[in-house]
């Protein structure tokens, strides 16, 4: 249902940002005495920032309507009564007082009773030292009431704690009932998971129909962990499990003397790395074991031999990875030293597992941030040696299956054109976005693409291909991701995302880019990140071109895929050099469109970004769908946040500048710009990988490492709708129709 319009003076700026009214005047207002100058659509808690004058919010965050419920942002406007400055418009020669004892002694007020009901877990909480609440109670030192005793607030349907999904986590006892989950909810997904629940003292956010998180059409997009003041919705946490990966629980006597490689929980300087490799590789065995592997190889032959002939029968994928992963160690398979990887098995609950890890494009233009770097800063290299220093074997770049997933989706994209395949096509790498397609629009399963994501293809191919190449089995290595995103973390715990083999996720462990700051942090004063020196990605996982750091942007997979169809087209005997920019599928507009020049062929596409929007984009094509209507579009990119990656939801919270997004995404195009390759189908090292290991793009291997499936998850609870949120120009056109005649 629609939100209603909470004051004149909102409803006057909502027409204003619709441009029904007319423009904006500039304005003159005194506050505290300074002579200050506004805009006559702003609101006086949006001139007083932009004048660097503090009023304290909690229900205000500018990425939300405002709704001035928690009346901590109360102004003096010289009328009978305070007003609440979020909500109240700008009027010229407007007279306005922040601080004044009443003013003082109304927040202090307001916020002791916020903490009579808050618990105080802040030494153990996930926000600690990123918290607005514990600021404003540090800054207007309020201390706990004497008078009250501390209560849980609990949700209408009795439960304080929700750790049912894999990504989001809820702490009800923690909320402070400022809605701004709600709100993004609504207004940025398109969505009503998060509601307010009962009244008076038992008023909690709670998820619709009083169900668990992951038992709702939750898209694990993060929105609402993003604009939380406080630590009632946070990410599910890794960050200790990755913590204890890498210092582990160990003696001296259990390890290999290379082995050890931290000492009192402290990063320590790593020596003879290669033997390190080589003892994980093929095991710490005794000279019996060796002889005894002597005396039976020929025997090893012959059994290896059988048993390949079985697999070539039974499994003919199983026996062509086999066969290719040869290849890769450049040495017959029968030549292992089979006791040797038996040793391993047997001892790896007490050995340390190989540790690898790899890290999105848009981190390295947001991680600065959360050490006192501008928006936009790039600090590819200090991360690299941030994730070294605290102790990871490998460090490789996401980027570099960025380019693998161009390589497979843009193969996909034209074998549909040539094919007249299901179009259009629509991207498959954004988590939240194939959530939202399995749990409310099931119809558009065919039109997306079967590409894996750039994360999930990394831990595929480390637990293959890389796997092969230390001569270690998966169930040795550990795979972590960093990601900006929070719906990663449902994605790495997707069924299909498994080693068939060890049956243990590819991707074992996910970090968003605030816990890997809070990882850092706890390693300090060994790490200081401002003052570490720029190190660069392992290369045999690690190279990569500009096409897959624009990933990282809202159009960056378009165009990432627009570079490399074209140049993949062109005629043989063109002397021009194909197109590398396509400033037409760039910008920050909500939905963009765009027509193509394929070497001939007309490709229409369009972008979208934000789950309001891609509500928008999937009502249209499943409309049109139903009528029976050529598709418009041979190809949709989608990503659930705002701006793309760069807008993420795992992001770091302290950067809130008009043109943050503007400023991270001319950090990556600045990135894409010093690259000296940037077409993916470039990069050297994607041609060895398909040259020794994947055969061809949609190869068979390929489709089964690369490739994966989705299903209907739609739940019939919510089948009508009851969980999506329809603004004016969302739903005037909108109607569901009955289960046999398609919903739209």
């Amino acid at each position: 249902m629609r939100r209603p319009i909470t004051s004149f003076s909102v409803c006057l700026r909502y027409l204003s940002q619709q441009g029904i009214t007319s423009a904006a005047k500039r304005v003159s207002v005194t506050i505290n005495g300074k002579l200050c100058e506004g805009d006559s659509s702003q609101t006086i808690l949006e001139a007083a920032r932009s004048n660097n004058v503090y009023i304290p919010t909690l229900c205000y965050h500018p990425s939300l309507k405002p709704v001035g419920t928690c009346r901590l942002c109360l102004v003096d406007t010289g009328g009978s009564k305070l007003v609440p400055s979020c909500v109240t418009q700008l009027q010229d020669g407007m007279q306005v007082l922040t601080h004044t004892k009443k003013i003082e002694d109304e927040v202090q007020t307001l916020l002791s009773l916020l903490r009579s009901r808050h618990p105080m877990k802040c030494a153990t909480c996930p926000v600690n030292g990123n918290c607005e609440f514990q600021d404003l109670l540090m800054r207007y030192q309020v201390e706990e009431p004497a008078f009250f005793a501390h209560e849980d607030r609990r949700s209408a349907v009795g439960q304080t704690y929700d750790h049912s999904s894999p990504s989001i986590q809820l702490d009800l006892d923690k909320c402070v009932l400022c809605t701004r989950c709600i709100r993004a909810c609504q207004e940025l997904q398109g969505m009503s998971i998060l509601g307010m629940a009962s009244r008076g003292a038992y008023e909690s956010v709670s998820p619709i129909m009083g169900k668990e998180l992951k038992d709702t059409p939750c898209i694990s997009c993060g929105a609402c962990s993003a604009v939380c003041p406080v630590g009632a919705i946070t990410e599910t946490p890794h960050i200790f499990q990755v913590l204890h990966l890498l210092e582990g629980d160990f003696t001296h006597d259990n390890l290999p003397r290379d082995e050890i490689t931290r000492l009192g929980g402290m990063p320590t300087i790593r020596q003879h790395l290669a033997r390190v490799r080589h003892i994980k590789a093929i095991g710490d065995v005794c000279d019996q074991q060796r002889q005894q592997h002597d005396l039976s190889k020929q025997e090893s032959l012959n059994e290896s031999g059988t048993l390949q002939n079985k697999k070539q029968k039974g499994n003919s994928m199983e026996s062509l990875l086999f066969e290719t992963a040869t290849t890769v160690n450049n040495f017959p398979p029968s030549s292992r030293n089979q006791d040797c990887l038996k040793a391993v098995t047997k001892d790896k609950q007490r050995r340390r597992p190989i540790t690898v890890v790899h890290t999105a494009p848009a981190v390295r233009v947001t991680l600065g941030e959360a050490f006192g770097m501008e928006p936009g800063s790039i600090s590819t290299g200090k991360l690299v040696g941030a994730l070294r220093a605290l102790g990871f074997d490998f460090v490789f770049d996401t980027n570099f299956t960025a380019d693998l997933t161009i390589m497979e989706e843009g193969h996909e994209l034209l074998h549909r054109v040539k094919t007249d395949g299901v179009f259009p096509m629509m991207t498959s790498c954004c988590p939240a976005w194939i959530n939202m397609v399995e749990k409310t629009y099931p119809e558009l399963i065919p039109h997306l693409s079967s590409a894996k994501s750039p994360q999930q293809m990394m831990g595929a191919i480390t637990k293959t291909y890389f796997a092969k190449r230390l001569g270690v089995v998966p169930a040795d290595i550990r795979v972590v991701s960093i990601m900006p995103c929070t719906a990663k973390k449902d994605e790495a715990h997707r069924p299909n995302m498994k080693d068939s083999d060890s049956n243990r996720p590819d991707v074992d462990y996910v970090l968003t880019t605030r816990e890997l700051a809070n990882l850092i942090r706890m390693h300090r004063p060994g790490i200081h990140f401002n003052n570490l020196s720029e190190e660069k990605f392992d290369s045999i996982l690690g190279a990569s071109t500009g096409s897959a750091q624009i990933f990282g942007v809202t159009g960056g997979v378009m165009e990432a895929a627009l570079r490399t169809a074209i140049a993949l087209t062109s005629p043989v005997e063109s002397k021009l050099m194909p197109r590398l920019e396509f400033k037409e599928v760039r910008g920050l507009d909500g939905v963009r469109e765009a027509t193509v020049d394929l070497n001939g062929t007309e490709l229409r596409v369009a972008i979208a970004h934000g789950g309001a929007n891609l509500h928008k984009v999937s009502r249209e094509v499943l409309r049109a769908k139903n009528r029976g209507e050529p598709p418009r579009f041979h190809f949709i990119e989608l990503m659930a946040c705002r701006g793309g990656c760069i807008g993420g939801a795992g992001n770091p919270k302290d950067s809130v500048t008009p043109d943050l997004l503007q400023r991270r995404a001319r950090a990556v195009y600045s990135i894409d710009e010093a690259s000296v390759l940037r077409r993916s189908h470039e990069n050297p090292q994607i041609k060895l990988l398909y040259n020794t290991f994947l055969g061809a793009p949609l190869g068979e291997v390929s489709e089964h490492l690369l490739h994966t499936t989705y299903k209907n998850r739609l739940d019939r609870d919510f089948y009508e709708g009851d969980h999506l949120f329809y603004d004016d120009d969302q739903h005037s056109d909108h109607e569901f129709k009955s289960p046999g005649e398609g919903r739209y």
